[in-house]
């Protein structure tokens, strides 16, 4: 039975995304054509200044219904790593690209689940540079799992609804009320960055201004 539960509990990030897959599918192949499109790109920006707080008020759907998502952003800081910088954070940097390193502060309830967030750079031309998960073994302070949530303390997982019964008790530290996180984001050497987004269910997105 343990061992059910560890791999449950293994999974718990492919589980829990799951929902949204179905969802999708299921508007894809209805009637409501259009408003499925609408609601799969990012095209509902909320946007803040560098250094200005923003408060984004949102919904979620899980195992258990749809909730209220309120989460406080701000955007601190970007800086571009240096070598020395990105053998300490243990990053790989391609030829003709350099890391971007986004310093947010967030504030939110700890009971409130985060962790499915998504983050990306997007420059002056209007491409985006999405943050990319790592692997297996992969995981370091730069690299997190999720872009804005601490890696210790991410808090609690959206509910899988009956699943829920079947995974392990999340043993770690409730999530402070407020944070900071620092993600990396590697983009080519000729990218202008302009905003940084952050979001969890499209359409809507807060786009924080880098300058």
């Amino acid at each position: 039975m343990s061992g059910r539960r560890d791999w449950w509990r293994r999974n718990r990030w492919a589980l829990a995304a799951l929902p949204v897959a179905l969802v999708a599918a299921l508007a894809a192949s209805s009637d409501r054509v259009a408003t499925y499109y609408w609601h799969a790109g990012l095209h509902d920006a909320r946007t803040a200044g560098h250094g200005e707080w923003f408060e984004l008020h949102d919904e979620y759907t899980d195992g258990k219904g749809t909730h209220e998502r309120v989460v406080r952003v701000r955007l601190d800081r970007t800086a571009v790593l240096t070598p020395a910088a990105l053998r300490q954070v243990r990053v790989e940097v391609p030829s003709g690209a350099r890391a971007v390193q986004v310093t947010l502060s967030l504030e939110a309830d700890p009971d409130l689940p985060l962790a499915l967030c998504r983050l990306a750079l997007r420059d002056a031309d209007g491409t985006r540079y999405d943050y990319q998960r790592p692997g297996a073994g992969e995981v370091t302070t730069a690299r997190p799992m999720s872009p804005c949530v601490p890696g210790d303390t991410p808090g609690p997982s959206e509910s899988l609804g009956r699943l829920d019964e079947v995974l392990s008790a999340d043993e770690r530290d409730p999530r402070p009320r407020s944070w900071t996180v620092e993600p990396v984001v590697v983009v080519p050497d000729d990218a202008r960055v302009d905003e940084v987004l952050l979001w969890w269910r499209e359409p809507v997105y807060v786009a924080l201004d880098v300058d």
